[in-house]
């Protein structure tokens, strides 16, 4: 839905994953550039990192927008670095309640997010709904205040689009 309603004339689109066949071509026929980096296939990786962060810097990329704890994680690294416009998706799970999770991932990760809201790296923190921003509050604080949204989207319409009240801050 992103890259279905965003204004093609303002932004260029970039995916970066660890590839899919078959998203790579609908993402194509979209007009978003893919950037496949295998290195995400693994749980922690520090060739993902620096490939991220080349592919980036040389794409002069102004706003990150990252889904789930790994890209979280990993883009909160890099920005560290690049000191981009960074937003992050909370969709329900975070690290420390994460069940697919071991203790030594939920430390790890925890504590790149310690270190990146130390370097004050993420800018908008967005939650589907007010349950997420309870659950994601409970979990951590160290957040910029997270904004409740609604997405817009017609289960009933094949064409997803946003209506006009997108963003509801919640306080």
């Amino acid at each position: 839905m992103i890259f279905r309603c965003t204004d093609k004339n303002k932004f260029q689109h970039y995916l970066i994953f660890q590839g899919g066949e078959k998203v790579e071509r609908e993402l194509t026929e979209m007009g978003i550039k893919v950037f496949v980096s295998e290195s995400l296939k693994k749980k922690i990786s520090i060739k993902a990192f620096v490939d991220i962060y080349k592919f980036m810097k040389g794409n002069d990329i102004h706003i990150i927008h990252a889904h789930l704890v790994k890209p979280y994680a990993i883009a909160g690294l890099v920005n560290i670095f690049l000191r981009r416009k960074f937003i992050f998706n909370y969709n329900g799970l975070f690290i420390y309640k994460n069940i697919y999770y071991g203790l030594i991932e939920k430390i790890i990760y925890g504590l790149f997010h310690y270190i990146i809201n130390l370097f004050k790296t993420i800018d908008i923190v967005l939650v589907p709904s007010k349950r997420s921003r309870e659950l994601l509050l409970e979990e951590t604080k160290l957040f910029p205040d997270p904004i409740v949204y609604y997405n817009g989207f017609d289960l009933k319409n094949d064409e997803a689009t946003p209506d006009k009240h997108l963003f509801i801050k919640q306080g």
